[in-house]
């Protein structure tokens, strides 16, 4: 391409440039057409942040260096006991009911799980002091430790629940 044409086509550009600025420094950016406004940048890259950013992040791509995973031994020899099944519900309910009456709840739960995990505790200390098959007490505010925490709450007496009215068996009979 002659000297004389590419001269001409980059002061084409930078007059281009200079009058989109100046529109732009006049109008705002905002009046400015989208159209009349050049794409330099894909908007994908909007995203990564700024350059020392990007370059921030490459870096630490090049240099990552992943941790050897851990798979235990199949044929190594387990430390501690085998971890029991949880207890269910139904067998919780009535290790309780046997145990009524209870003068403390939390206690007795101490007691039943020693080695225990403190969400564990509290679970069962919420289920069994809603159940409707006792009647209960609130006690007074104290803590409690557990293996791993120390709990402060109000606990209850639990007490077997009075069948106030006995339930009907027979059901009205619909005509229909």
């Amino acid at each position: 391409m002659p000297l004389r044409e590419e001269a001409r086509r980059h002061n084409a550009v930078t007059r281009g440039a200079a009058l989109a600025l100046s529109a732009i420094r006049r109008k705002g950016l905002d009046a400015v057409p989208q159209a009349a406004m050049p794409m330099f940048t894909r908007p994908q890259s909007t995203f990564l942040g700024s350059a020392s950013q990007v370059e921030a992040y490459v870096y630490a791509l090049a240099r990552f260096e992943p941790k050897p995973a851990k798979f235990p031994k199949a044929s190594g020899t387990r430390k501690g006991d085998a971890p029991r099944a949880p207890r269910t519900v139904k067998e919780m309910l009535e290790r309780c009911e046997d145990a009524l009456p209870m003068p403390d709840l939390m206690v007795w739960l101490l007691e039943q799980e020693p080695t225990g995990e403190t969400d564990e505790l509290l679970y069962w200390f919420s289920r069994l002091s809603r159940d409707k098959r006792f009647a209960r007490e609130r006690l007074e505010r104290r803590e409690y430790f557990t293996r791993e925490h120390r709990v402060s709450l109000r606990s209850f007496a639990l007490l077997a629940a009075q069948d106030e009215q006995p339930e009907n068996s027979e059901s009205p009979v619909h005509a229909s």
